[in-house]
């Protein structure tokens, strides 16, 4: 069962990078491009084009966890994103008060660094929580594909940076 899930992974990973290349098309404002299906939004860019709505994006507060991590709250239960010291990634499963609990059973991979050639983190249970078996790639704006399996069937993929001025490692 657990191969099996991980091939889904890996397939998965395959078909997001090569068919993201695509996806990525930016118009001279860096937004992207519309394809056909689209005809009934003007998108036309004029110099006076507010680009508030990116702000409010950008302005919105990330929730933190009990450890000081990223909370990761597309999924039930939540979980926390907490890089050690050390450069391995902690995830600590929370309840509704943020109060840790042990791992749901979970399968979870991270992906980041360098779209050509990305570190595939795995996680093993260490006590109460889920410790990666690789390093986060270095760097201070890391992109990062999550990729979460529960065990009742509950599924989760969302993106985001690691900015480590965000998320200090606490000593």
């Amino acid at each position: 069962m657990k191969n099996t899930l991980l091939i889904s992974f890996s397939i998965s990973l395959i078909c997001f990078i090569s068919c993201s290349k695509n996806d990525q098309e930016m118009d001279s404002h860096g937004h992207h491009e519309h394809s056909s299906g689209h005809s009934h939004h003007d998108h036309s860019h004029q110099n006076d084009h507010s680009h508030s709505h990116h702000k409010d994006l950008l302005q919105q507060k990330i929730e933190k966890g009990p450890n000081g991590g990223r909370l990761i709250t597309e999924i039930t239960p939540n979980f926390e994103f907490f890089v050690k010291q050390d450069n391995t990634v902690q995830l600590t499963f929370i309840d509704q008060n943020k109060k840790p609990i042990p791992p749901t059973g979970a399968i979870v991979q991270i992906i980041g660094g360098d779209r050509k050639d990305p570190t595939v983190l795995e996680f093993n249970p260490e006590g109460n929580v889920l410790i990666s078996n690789l390093k986060l790639p270095k760097g201070n704006n890391i992109p990062l594909i999550v990729l979460v399996n529960q065990p009742n069937g509950e599924k989760l993929k969302t993106k985001f940076n690691y900015k480590i001025e965000e998320f200090p490692k606490v000593p």
